[in-house]
């Protein structure tokens, strides 16, 4: 079965690790398949590594392992925007461009997003490799052959692509990416060298993908009939991924143009191949013939020559040895990942029909997940393009690793979105994930939305039906649902949901607990929403039986208690800015008390967000209405610190501007209220932006994913798309939300291109000495002037 029955020895590979020169790369799509192997590989070398992923295709699963190196850098951006000269960046010599959807689910249903990363975001990579002097490889394709009319493969051949077929957009990507690679090696410069990847498989490859190795592992492991397109006759040539990775390491260090081809010479058909996995998995569902897709290629196969004559390099690990281990992985995955299909501990057979009523942030997460967990969901949303876009498997909103799970639940039919609610009918648990935002005018919580939800919902509940709440509501909101079901027959269980923005999918998923709140009665009805969650269950989530109100208070009091841990630092940062004293160091100290913790003790701008402004005056005006309003009178306080912060951060702004904030540019990175997301809701950042504003000041905002939803937000204020635009000619520059690539900032860059370096960081995250250094003033919330950490002497 093996192509060469050759292994690879350790001391060969320990010799080839020895000799390797790099000692920093960017590795594009470093979180996928391919790139989180060959960020690996590079670790293992002792290069530096900075990943550069948006994760709309890859995961930061895929890299977790390398987080904790030290030598590791995971940036998370989109290379179809320039990338800003920053820190994680200098230094680079070598410049691995592997970004791009890959698999056919996924540029079949990002057609331009596809298009832009293999234009544009080549060209970035190929501007940062010219930038540094680095050397560049852009990861190609075999699909630039199209369907071959030349067999094998050699690298001379010109192919045969439909340009405006189904698989163009990946195909032309790719030509488009060599041909701009091949005018920058000639007309700039640039020592760039292009490969042609054929098909590879092996570990961390996603299920779903729709690529014929992982899709007939995962349905063996079902026990599901592997789908064959065609009559099973048409070729692929696979290569293990640990051999593609040792051969495009060894093409980029031989500075050879290319384009040259990658992969193995061991030709096998599909049917083949879906017989040989059938048989390493113990599958005996036998396999189902489907029609063959357009434009899918009748063989493939690489002229490897030249890699052996110029790289010394061939495929080496055997299919037998390389199905084998990619089967063992895709098993622990299984075994690991509650409710993964296919796998023991997943739900019932068949799977419980579900909805969710409301697809916003909470929505759109919370029913991706259940279709993770194996479940039949329908998702109910009143607004048409956000239906439209979750259909197709798009995120409407930011939320790393939403986009991917979106993909999964859709392409395996137990996703599906609709504005119409009698498509609900007929699931046994409804999920009401409505916003409950605050009433204009008033602290209280404005429930509409929850009501309307109500009134569409009821018509089609069944008797014997279960209604769970998840949005955050005032207490007793759970009973008056309970009662106006009732009748119907259809019982109320409030789930509340803790989810952080920007780690939704992963705390739905693998949450700290559940809490399930039920009515005098129907304790039962936690039994029923256990079948929901079995797979979390046994995976040892804790859970929390409980009546109605407590749960709802379980929510609203967690948020409480977080705005009063952040409004606490940042009121001890007002006594330290009066008293000389610096309130980072003394948050870190009380960290060390193991009673009270770090977390939520961050000084800097304050809270912010759809959750924890509106949550904490909706908890104290409802507890007023109850008569407990003294009890949780200190809630008042806590906004009223978190809304200084934003006073105190313009008067530090005011003061680097030299005393007034007229006619004075001012440059604020960051849009949302927190890294990680594009919620502009509340944002302390944007709030501070337009303090700034009304003081005079004239404002350019920018931000990695806010921007767009800030313009709709804020159209006053000024924006720009990348940092060197938003402070170019800037008065004073302001860190007002912690994105990483801020942080990894570099102060001398950007020296050059303001007016004058005065900086202010409002989120203490910056290392004020280094920008000190750098030649610029900085100033920091929470820190007198002679607390500012100062550069080193010498």
């Amino acid at each position: 079965m093996a192509d060469a029955s050759e292994s690879r020895t350790t001391t060969d590979h320990d010799e080839v690790r020895a000799r390797w020169g790099y000692r920093r790369a960017v590795v594009t799509g470093g979180a996928g398949f391919v790139g989180s192997h060959v960020c690996e590989e590079l670790l293992a070398r002792g290069t530096e590594v900075v990943c550069v992923d948006d994760l709309s295709t890859g995961s930061t699963d895929n890299v977790a392992h390398l987080r904790g190196d030290r030598r590791f850098t995971l940036l998370e951006r989109d290379v179809v925007r320039p990338f800003d000269d920053d820190a994680a960046l200098a230094d680079v010599e070598l410049v691995l461009h592997l970004a791009s959807p890959a698999s056919p689910v996924d540029y079949l249903r990002r057609p331009v997003e596809t298009l832009d990363v293999g234009s544009a975001g080549t060209r970035n990579a190929l501007e940062l490799a010219r930038s540094r002097g680095a050397r560049f490889v852009l990861a190609s394709t075999s699909e630039v052959y199209g369907d071959p009319e030349v067999h094998p493969q050699r690298e001379d051949y010109w192919g045969h692509v439909n340009p405006v077929g189904p698989r163009s957009v990946y195909d032309e990507a790719k030509r488009f990416g060599e041909a701009l690679t091949t005018a920058f090696r000639g007309a700039r410069g640039v020592d760039a060298g292009i490969v042609r990847i054929f098909n590879t498989y092996g570990p961390r490859m996603r299920g779903g993908d729709g690529r014929v190795i992982p899709t007939f592992v995962r349905q063996a492991l079902a026990g599901e009939p592997l789908t064959v397109f065609g009559d099973g006759t048409q070729t692929r040539s696979v290569c293990y991924v640990d051999d593609l990775v040792e051969g495009l390491l060894a093409f980029a260090a031989s500075g050879h143009p290319g384009p040259m081809n990658l992969g193995s010479t061991q030709e096998l058909t599909v049917l083949r191949i879906a017989e040989d996995v059938a048989a390493a998995v113990g599958s005996d569902a036998g396999v189902r013939l489907v029609d063959l897709p357009q434009d899918d290629p009748r063989r493939r196969r690489p002229d490897a020559t030249l890699a052996r004559e110029a790289l010394g390099w061939a495929a080496r690990t055997s299919w037998a040895d390389g199905l084998a281990r990619t089967v063992e992985w895709f098993r622990a995955q299984d075994d690991a990942a509650p409710g993964a299909p296919g796998s023991a501990d997943g739900p019932p057979s068949p799977p419980l029909r579900v909805s969710v009523v409301g697809c916003g942030y909470l929505g759109a997460v919370h029913a991706a997940s259940l279709a993770r967990l194996g479940h039949d969901v329908v998702g109910l949303d009143v607004d048409a393009r956000r239906v439209e876009a979750l259909a197709a498997g798009r995120a409407p909103f930011y939320e790393p690793e939403l986009a991917a799970l979106l993909t999964e639940g859709v392409d395996a039919g137990r996703l599906r979105f609709t504005t119409d609610p009698a498509q609900v009918a007929g699931a046994g648990m409804h999920f009401l994930c409505v916003g409950t935002p605050q009433r204009p005018g008033s602290d209280v919580a404005d429930l509409h939305h929850l009501d309307a939800a109500l009134d569409a919902l009821t018509p089609h509940l069944r008797r014997g039906d279960v209604v769970v709440g998840k949005s955050t509501v005032p207490v007793g909101t759970a009973a008056r649902v309970a009662e106006r079901l009732r009748p119907a027959g259809v019982g109320v269980v409030w789930n509340p949901e803790f989810l952080r923005e920007g780690h939704a999918v992963s705390d739905t998923l693998r949450p700290d607990r559940l809490v399930y709140g039920t009515g005098p009665g129907d304790e039962e009805l936690a039994e029923r929403l256990d079948d929901v969650y079995r797979p979390l269950l046994e995976a040892g989530v804790p859970r929390e039986v409980t009546d109605h109100a407590t749960a709802e208070l379980a929510k609203v009091a967690a948020n409480a208690f977080l705005a009063t841990k952040v409004s606490f630092a940042n009121g001890m940062a007002e006594v330290c800015a009066a008293a000389g004293g610096d309130a980072v160091a003394l948050a870190g100290i009380l960290a060390l008390d193991r009673r009270i913790g770090g977390a939520y003790l961050g000084v800097g701008l304050g809270f912010g967000g759809g959750c924890l402004p509106k949550d904490i005056r909706a908890f104290a005006a409802r507890a007023e209405e109850l008569g407990a309003g003294e009890a949780v009178g200190f809630l008042r306080e806590v906004d009223r610190i978190n809304d200084r912060c934003r006073d105190r951060a313009a008067a530090l702004v005011t003061t680097a501007c030299g005393g007034t904030l007229v006619g004075a540019r001012v440059a604020v990175l960051g849009a949302a209220f927190k890294p990680d997301s594009d919620d502009v809701r509340s944002s302390p950042a944007l709030g501070l932006a337009s303090r700034l504003a009304e003081g005079g000041a004239r404002v350019v905002v920018t931000d990695p994913q806010a921007l767009a939803l800030a313009q709709a937000s804020r159209p006053e204020l000024g924006y720009a798309v990348g940092v060197q635009d938003a402070v170019r000619g800037a008065d004073v520059v302001v860190l007002a939300t912690e994105w990483d690539e801020y942080r990894a900032l570099d102060p001398a860059v950007l020296r050059p291109l303001v007016r004058r370096a005065e900086l202010v960081d409002t989120r203490n995250a910056l290392d004020l000495a280094a920008w000190r250094a750098a030649g610029w003033s900085a100033r920091a919330l929470g820190r007198a002037e002679a607390a500012l950490p100062q550069p080193a002497a010498g």
